[in-house]
């Protein structure tokens, strides 16, 4: 599969998706949809919220696919992760399925500390947590980043953002309180024009691909119909035979597959409720850890 298509489809649309909150009126329309929501957000003095995250693979083999295309894919591969987040502590504990069995992993993280809890044992970092991270992160990001190009990418699509996203918006489920959701497909030509705008060559053989993964995907956003605040990100693609094959590079796995089906479900909920966790007592050095991620590598091959 030409993945770099697909990765810069989803990365663009994510782009797309938080420069449209630059956008709009607060009307129930995709554009002021998401830009009440994202204001929102940022407007947060002190964020704290809580979240659940799942995630899913299920693939059928098709005639040709080798054997540990067939374990991997015995049954679906998913990933289930809830707790919250503020600028003080992240909380985590989550699973993950495949080929039948079932892993649980815990975090915990504070200003200055760190604890992980895996196969059953805590171990744990009482010198470097989110404070830290936040630096690395920033000094990294201050090295990267071109922030004319940044801005210019941006400004395109605060003028064009109709021409990214094709949703409509209508009530949405239920999630502390009511919301509106905005549902749609990305738009293949407005994303290869982002990724011109951030200086990205976008090939005929790319736009194709683009064009498949927007007719394939499908993008759902909620905010709060009071608050405004995000409330889930849903994204859900689904590859039959047919999509496989066009997407399909000479010798590439996919061609090992009848079918593809991937979910992504994020729920944003409980803003402004305090995140915290009692550290465990007497955990493990956190370089013990490795070999722990080892056992699990041993078990889940095994």
């Amino acid at each position: 599969m030409r993945l770099r298509a697909l990765l810069l489809s989803s990365l663009l649309l994510v782009c797309a998706l938080v420069a449209t909150g630059c956008a709009g009126s607060g009307k129930p329309d995709t554009s002021g949809l998401i830009a009440s929501s994202l204001r929102a957000a940022a407007g947060q003095k002190d964020m704290k919220v809580h979240y659940d995250v799942t995630a899913k693979i299920d693939a059928t083999p098709s005639a040709q696919a080798g054997e540990q295309t067939r374990k991997w894919l015995s049954s679906p591969i998913s990933l289930t992760a809830s707790g919250g987040l503020s600028k003080d502590a992240l909380t985590l504990a989550g699973n993950v399925a495949f080929t039948g069995r079932t892993f649980h992993g815990e975090a915990l993280v504070g200003p200055h500390e760190t604890f992980v809890n895996l196969l059953g044992s805590w171990y744990g970092n009482r010198t470097k947590g989110l404070d830290d991270a936040q630096k690395g992160a920033e000094d990294k990001a201050a090295a990267k980043v071109d922030p004319d190009q940044l801005k210019k990418t941006l400004r395109w699509v605060y003028d064009h953002s109709d021409e990214v996203l094709d949703a409509q918006v209508g009530p949405g489920p239920a999630i502390d309180g009511k919301t509106w959701q905005a549902t749609g497909h990305c738009k293949a030509d407005g994303i290869a024009e982002v990724a011109q705008q951030n200086g990205q060559t976008i090939s005929p053989e790319e736009r194709k691909d683009i064009a498949s993964f927007c007719r394939l995907t499908e993008i759902t956003y909620v905010t709060g119909a009071d608050d405004h605040l995000p409330r889930e990100l849903r994204i859900a693609a689904h590859f039959d035979k047919q999509a496989m094959a066009g997407l399909a590079d000479a010798g590439d796995s996919t061609k090992e597959l009848d079918r593809l089906d991937l979910t992504l479900d994020i729920k944003l909920s409980k803003w402004g409720k305090d995140v915290k966790y009692t550290a465990p007592a007497n955990p493990k050095p956190m370089d013990d850890l490795g070999m722990a991620v080892l056992g699990l590598l041993f078990q889940a091959a095994a």
